[in-house]
């Protein structure tokens, strides 16, 4: 809807729709979270990563984050990073992600800035990430609370800003977890800076080549003439919303309403450039269509998990299930650019 030609009093009542579902999916995460903390339940799982698909990550969803908002989004990504480290990716960029939405929420104008530096010691990389924004700036006498859980300030100010207070007390918890730092450097009324400290183990060492490494610039619609998408989902309303979004791209789109019709349309000699799988249907679930359609001989189609499933961890748990990715619903213009790229390419 938001990509429609809609009149401005249309536009913000989606906009306001969007805001809701977002926080109250925020709430719900931060909840489960910060559960799972308490009762010492969450693991960190430590495993090898790429670096750079980390930040052109956390680039891609802070760019979905800021919109149309007027902000200058800086990344300033030191040279020579380690290719390829070894730690819980997957919290990382949570609380890098907590850090860098914070600072798209409190900031009406202006910038934010997504710096990473590093230090090499033996085979440790401590990365040193700092966020830097010309937001509201905290009150000194508050930053201790900063991270207390459902901590909010100056509540009068920022009444139609949601939010839980719960995930800059995630953030600290996950950094103890890790062994990492934070500092907060604020002046309240001009804005904030948030550096984190974390050492990750080195895997291998050749550097990061970022795709995105200057500064944020509104991109042109994206044209993919001529290819070919295949979007699964028992839902017929979920179907309708996403074909709304993907028609901007030129996309020839089909569609199924079941994993069965998905692997028929396969069988029967249709051939797509990328197929987006819901996970969650009746009967027979993504994951299990995606079994059937690699039992199919010579099926080597990009498939991406396409759900609602949008809890921390999902992603990997995709990728380990055999999808070649994950878009959580509802698709953000911002993911599904980076999707689309990624796997097709443009005209």
């Amino acid at each position: 809807l938001m990509e429609d030609d809609l009149p401005k009093s249309a536009k913000d009542e989606v906009k306001d729709i969007i805001a809701a579902s977002e926080n109250l999916l925020e709430i719900v995460n931060g909840i489960l979270d910060i559960s799972k903390i308490e009762a010492n339940k969450l693991e960190i799982v430590n495993k090898e990563y790429e670096v750079s698909k980390v930040l052109d990550e956390l680039i891609s969803l802070t760019k979905a984050r800021i919109g149309d908002k007027p902000l200058e989004f800086r990344t300033n990504i030191e040279e020579g990073i380690p290719q390829f480290l070894y730690g819980d990716c997957v919290r990382l960029k949570q609380i890098v992600l907590n850090l860098l939405t914070n600072a798209v929420k409190y900031t009406k104008e202006g910038y934010v800035e997504f710096k990473v530096n590093y230090v090499i010691k033996e085979d440790l990389c401590r990365l040193i990430i700092s966020v830097e924004d010309t937001g509201i700036g905290i009150p000194k006498e508050k930053i201790d609370k900063l991270f207390t859980k459902f901590e909010r300030f100056d509540i009068e100010k920022n009444i139609t800003i949601e939010g839980t207070g719960l995930g800059l007390a995630i953030t600290k918890k996950l950094l103890e977890l890790m062994n990492g730092q934070i500092v907060v450097q604020s002046d309240y009324g001009k804005g904030s800076k948030f550096t984190v400290a974390i050492d990750q183990k080195i895997v291998k060492n050749p550097t990061v080549e970022l795709t995105d490494k200057n500064v944020y610039k509104p991109e042109e619609k994206i044209n993919f003439s001529g290819k070919k998408l295949l979007i699964v989902d028992d839902n017929l309303m979920n179907l309708k919303v996403a074909v709304r979004l993907l028609r901007d791209y030129k996309l020839e789109i089909d569609q199924a309403t079941s994993g069965q019709e998905c692997i028929d349309k396969i069988k029967s000699g249709k051939t797509y450039d990328l197929i987006l799988l819901d996970d969650m249907m009746p009967n027979m679930s993504g994951v299990e269509t995606l079994k059937k359609l690699k039992e199919i001989e010579g099926f080597s189609i990009p498939t991406i998990a396409f759900t609602a499933n949008a809890i921390t961890g999902m992603r990997e748990k995709y990728l380990s299930e055999g999808f070649d990715d994950y878009i959580s619903k509802p698709l953000q213009k911002g993911e599904l650019d980076n999707i689309l790229k990624k796997f097709l390419k443009p005209d």
